[in-house]
C-alpha cells in the first residue's frame, strides 16, 4: 500500500520533459547537416599539395553523389527499422555507422585508399537517410501538438546549423582533420538518445501499454499526459493484429492500405513536397556555392567567406520559420517560400546569361554582387518553407497505420531526387537554363500547395486523420 502511494505521488510530481528527446533528435539532424556541408570545404582541400588523396572531376562528383545514394538505402532501412525496433532504437543504431563512416574518411589519407574515402562517404550518407526519416517522426510523436510546428521545423534548423558549422571549421582544417572532428557529433548523439524514452505512439501500436504510459509521463508530466494520451491513442486501431508482427511484415502489410484515399493521398502530397524541395535546386546550389561565387568574381568577399555568410543567413531564416509555422501555418509559408525562391532565381539566370555572352571579367567584377544577393534571397525564402515544411508535413499528415511504408517512400524519394540533382546538374550549375528550370519548379510548387496542401497547424493526430477520411471509424 505504501509503495502504491509513493508511486502515485511520484507520478503527480512529474514535470513535462518532452523538450529533451527533441533536443537529442536535433543533435542527430545536426550531424546530418555536417554531412551535407562537408563536401563544400572538402573538395578544394583535395587539390591542396599536402593532400594524400587527389580526386579528379569525375571522382569529386561521384564522392558528392554517394551521400545521396547512401541516404536512399538509409531511408529504406529506416522504414523497416522504425516498425521493428522503434524510433529510438533506429536512432541508436544510426550513430554506430555514422561514427564509423567519419573515421574511415579521416583515415583514408593514411591508408592511401580512395575506396575507404568513398565507403566512409556512403556510410555517412546511409545515416543521413536513417536520421531524415526517423527524427521528424520521433519529434512529431513526442512533441506537444500545440508546439509541433516550432519543434518540427527545428529539424531543418539543426540541419542548417550543422552545415554552417562545417563551413566554418572546414575553412581552417583539411578534409581528413575535418572528418575526424565531425565524429564528435554522432558520438554526442548516441550518448543523449540512450537516455530518452521511446515514442508513446509506437509503444501503443505494439500493445506495450505500461511502457507507453511511462514514456507519456516522462514527456508530459502527470497533468499534461492526460490530454496527450488521447492524441496518441490513435495507433491502437487494429493494434492487436499489427503489434505482434515483425517490422518487415508490418511494413509490407501497410501496402494494402493504399486502396483507401485517407492513406494514399497524404503520401502523395508528401512525395510532391519532397520533389519540390529538391528540384527547386537547393542541394545543387549549396553544393556548388563556392563555384558560383568564384564565377561572379566579386572581390570584396572570398568564395569561402560568402558560403559561411549564406550559411548563417540560412540558419537565421530557418529559425524564423520555426516561430512562424505555428503562427501563420504550413500552407502560407510554403506558398510564400516557393514564390520567393522562384523570383530570386530570375536575376541569377539573367546574370549568368549575360556573363556567358559577354565573357567579360569587367562585367563580372562590376555586377558580381548579383549572384551573391540572389543566392542569399533564395536561401532565405527556401528556409522559410520549402526547407522545413516537407519534413514537418511528412511527420504530421501521414496516418499512423501507414506511417512505416509512407515515410519510407517519401524520404527515399527525397534523397533519390537529391542524387539526381547532384549527378545531373552539378557540372551545369553555372548555366542559366538550369536556373530557369529550378524557377519553374518553384512556381509549380506554389500552385500545388495552394490547391492541394491542407493546413495542419495546431491539429491533433486524430484531427489530421479525419482530413482525408471524415467517415473513418474510430
Amino acid at each position: 500500500m505504501a509503495d502504491t502511494t509513493l508511486l502515485i505521488e511520484d507520478q503527480h510530481h512529474r514535470r513535462a520533459k518532452y523538450i529533451l528527446p527533441i533536443l537529442s533528435a536535433w543533435v542527430g539532424s545536426f550531424s546530418l547537416g555536417t554531412v551535407l556541408g562537408y563536401s563544400s570545404p572538402a573538395l578544394p582541400s583535395f587539390d591542396e599539395p599536402g593532400s594524400h588523396i587527389q580526386l579528379d572531376g569525375f571522382l569529386k562528383s561521384f564522392f558528392v553523389s554517394l551521400m545521396a545514394l547512401g541516404a536512399v538505402l538509409g531511408c529504406i532501412c529506416a522504414g523497416f527499422l522504425n516498425e521493428s525496433v522503434g524510433r529510438k532504437g533506429t536512432l541508436i543504431f544510426t550513430s554506430l555507422p555514422f561514427i564509423s563512416g567519419w573515421v574511415l574518411m579521416a583515415c583514408a589519407g593514411n591508408l592511401d585508399s580512395v575506396a575507404a574515402l568513398m565507403i566512409g562517404r556512403f556510410l555517412t550518407g546511409l545515416c543521413c537517410g536513417l536520421v531524415s526519416l526517423t527524427a521528424p517522426v520521433y519529434i512529431s510523436e513526442t512533441c506537444d501538438p500545440d508546439k509541433r510546428g516550432f519543434f518540427g521545423s527545428g529539424f531543418q534548423l539543426s540541419v542548417t546549423f550543422g552545415i554552417v558549422i562545417t563551413y566554418v571549421i572546414g575553412k581552417y582544417l583539411n578534409w581528413a582533420d575535418l572528418a575526424l572532428l565531425l565524429t564528435l557529433f554522432p558520438f554526442l548523439f548516441l550518448i543523449t538518445i540512450l537516455w530518452m524514452p521511446e515514442s508513446p505512439a509506437w509503444l501503443l501500436k505494439k500493445g506495450r501499454i505500461s511502457e507507453a504510459t511511462e514514456a507519456n509521463l516522462f514527456l508530459y508530466g502527470a497533468e499534461g499526459s492526460r490530454r496527450v494520451a488521447v492524441d496518441v491513442s490513435i495507433p491502437t486501431i487494429d493494434s492487436d493484429s499489427e503489434g505482434s508482427e515483425d517490422g518487415s511484415f508490418a511494413v509490407l502489410r501497410q501496402i494494402r492500405l493504399f486502396r483507401h484515399v485517407q492513406y494514399y493521398k497524404p503520401m502523395l502530397i508528401s512525395i510532391a513536397l519532397m520533389f519540390f524541395q529538391q528540384f527547386c535546386g537547393v542541394n545543387a546550389i549549396i553544393t556548388s556555392m563556392s563555384s558560383i561565387f568564384q564565377k561572379s568574381n566579386f572581390q570584396m568577399i572570398s568564395a569561402s567567406d560568402s558560403s559561411i555568410i549564406v550559411g548563417f543567413i540560412q540558419v537565421f531564416a530557418t529559425l524564423i520559420a520555426c516561430f512562424l509555422s505555428d503562427k501563420f501555418g504550413r500552407k502560407m509559408l510554403t506558398i510564400m517560400s516557393s514564390t520567393g525562391t522562384a523570383i530570386s532565381l530570375i536575376p541569377l539566370a539573367i546574370f549568368d546569361y549575360i556573363s556567358t555572352i559577354k565573357n567579360s571579367p569587367e562585367f563580372n567584377h562590376t555586377y558580381g554582387w548579383i549572384p551573391i544577393v540572389s543566392v542569399i534571397v533564395f536561401i532565405i525564402f527556401f528556409s522559410l518553407g520549402l526547407g522545413p515544411i516537407p519534413w514537418l508535413i511528412m511527420g504530421e499528415l501521414i496516418p499512423f497505420r501507414a506511417k512505416g511504408i509512407s515515410t519510407l517512400i517519401a524520404a527515399s524519394f527525397n534523397w533519390f531526387c537529391a542524387f539526381i540533382i547532384i549527378v545531373t546538374f552539378l557540372n551545369y550549375i553555372n548555366s542559366y537554363y538550369i536556373y530557369i528550370i529550378f524557377c519553374m519548379v518553384s512556381i509549380t510548387s506554389a500552385i500545388f500547395t495552394l490547391i492541394y496542401l491542407p493546413e495542419t497547424k495546431g491539429k491533433s493526430f486524430h484531427e489530421l486523420e479525419l482530413l482525408f477520411a471524415p467517415n473513418v471509424p474510430q
